[in-house]
């Protein structure tokens, strides 16, 4: 967890200070922001290593890192496309968490995983 925790304020820090530099103010959307993001990292995170605990624990924080230094340069370039970049990775992530959800048995090489 407390690579999530560094790479989420790094992520924050990031869209703040895009922010700050092409506007001179703070986004309206941080709080919204912080919450998608701390939800998704956290939930992505639990379900991985719940479903698959000898999976390697430092992916999943670099994945969700890369893809939120992604969401800024996003919405560094187009603010619009901004809000669908977070809005897919949410249906992703969801869509992820519904097919290794309780109804999977078996994990990579039909090794038993808890789900």
């Amino acid at each position: 967890m407390g690579l999530l925790a560094v790479g989420a304020i790094v992520v924050l820090s990031a869209t703040l200070m895009a922010s700050l530099a092409t506007t001179d103010a703070l986004p309206d959307h941080v709080i919204a922001f912080l919450a998608a993001l701390v939800v998704i990292a956290v939930g992505v995170q639990v379900v991985n290593r719940w479903c698959v605990p000898h999976a390697d624990p430092v992916i999943v924080p670099v994945a969700l890192f890369l893809n939120g230094l992604g969401y800024v340069m996003i919405e560094r370039g187009d603010p619009t496309r901004a809000g669908q970049q977070l809005a897919w990775v949410g249906g992703r992530e969801k869509s992820l968490s519904d097919r290794i959800g309780p109804g999977c048995d078996r994990g990579v090489a039909g090794q038993c995983v808890r789900c």
